[in-house]
């Protein structure tokens, strides 16, 4: 492993071939990187990093700095928030994508608009730079078959930015698949929800990509722990979205994808059917994922509210029946520690 991903040592640092690491079957990477010694002898430098995207890639951006890379550029449409975070950040910015890419980097995180991210990325990738890709990854598949293309024929590395794979119960899921405990998956299913009243505050907003994409799309945080947990895919897909109302207009809406919700019914390549939905729904959860195996079944415990208030910063509510919406956000954040994973495993079969 080690002579396959070190190319050569040039002033005492190790040149790495990162995407021969990015090959390392899943879960080595961390390893294999770690046994070539100190990380200082493997960079020799700071990787330079670009931001695109400064509505949510402000946050990217100091994450990046705290990680020990040199931001170098950000790259943002709006006048205004551009000029406040280039101060705030104290690096060059640009308008214009082409000239952002233009500025002399090792790496781009992309955090622009959520359907657009594809054609950024293969420009970004045919000029040999590793990209970072913070969600989706394309919008539609003849932009995937470019975007798989292009990484394969770049120097630089893809990584798709999906979180919930990394979470600490999808990892301990993970952990407890691959060593048997279920056996092999038969059925699954996943949730994450957040309010409709954090839809709302977005779709208002015309220039928002939630305004212009179909609730279908983002299905990244319920397909992806299931899809890392038990390193299956879908190869089948049948989609449906929960109206916002019951009038005609409103149906006509769900069919052509919009409303709060989408539920997927998946085929994965193992055979095992999978049942996925995400939106926004009163109550939300975040999130919530279960496995039936041939052995057994495997799930986390729900949440009704696993975060104190909403996206837009207001106070959860709910409803019960008819009532009114009472408050179920105390308005700070929870001390308390989630709750424990629950575990069914290893029943006999008949």
């Amino acid at each position: 492993m080690l002579r396959s991903i070190v190319v050569s040592v040039l002033d005492g640092a190790l040149r790495v071939d990162w995407k021969a690491v990015a090959r390392v079957p899943d879960g080595g990477q961390a390893q294999a990187v770690a046994s070539l010694g100190p990380w200082s002898r493997l960079m020799g430098s700071a990787v330079r990093v670009g931001v695109l995207g400064l509505r949510r890639g402000v946050s990217l951006a100091r994450l990046a700095q705290d990680a020990g890379m040199q931001l170098v550029a950000v790259c943002e449409r709006d006048d205004r928030r551009r000029e406040a975070s280039a101060g705030e950040l104290e690096t060059a910015a640009y308008r214009e994508v082409e000239a952002f890419l233009d500025h002399p980097m090792d790496a781009v995180i992309l955090v622009n608009d959520f359907d657009q991210h594809a054609p950024v990325a293969i420009h970004a990738l045919d000029r040999g730079l590793s990209v970072l890709s913070e969600t989706a990854a394309c919008r539609t598949v003849g932009e995937g078959v470019a975007l798989v293309e292009a990484a394969e024929r770049s120097a630089g590395v893809y990584m798709f930015a999906e979180n919930y794979p990394y979470m600490p119960f999808t990892r301990e899921m993970r952990r407890r698949y691959a060593a048997g405990d279920i056996g092999e998956v038969r059925y699954a299913e996943a949730e994450y929800l957040d309010e409709p009243d954090d839809l709302a505050s977005m779709v208002n907003d015309r220039g928002h990509w939630r305004a212009r994409t179909p609730a279908t799309y983002y299905c990244t945080h319920s397909l992806a722990p299931v899809a890392a947990i038990t390193a299956t895919r879908p190869v089948q897909v049948s989609g449906f979205v929960a109206p916002t109302a019951s009038g005609p207009e409103a149906l006509e809406r769900a069919r052509q994808g919009r409303g709060w919700a989408a539920l997927l019914v998946v085929r994965l390549d193992n055979g095992a059917v999978f049942k996925s939905l995400h939106g926004f729904l009163e109550g939300s959860q975040q999130a919530w994922v279960r496995l039936h195996g041939d052995r057994g079944l495997m799930e986390n415990v729900r949440r009704v509210t696993p975060v104190p208030c909403g996206w837009s910063g207001t106070p959860r509510t709910a409803r019960s029946g008819s009532g009114p919406r009472r408050s179920i956000c105390p308005g700070r954040p929870s001390s308390r520690p989630p709750p424990p994973t629950r575990w069914v495993t290893g029943w006999p079969r008949r």
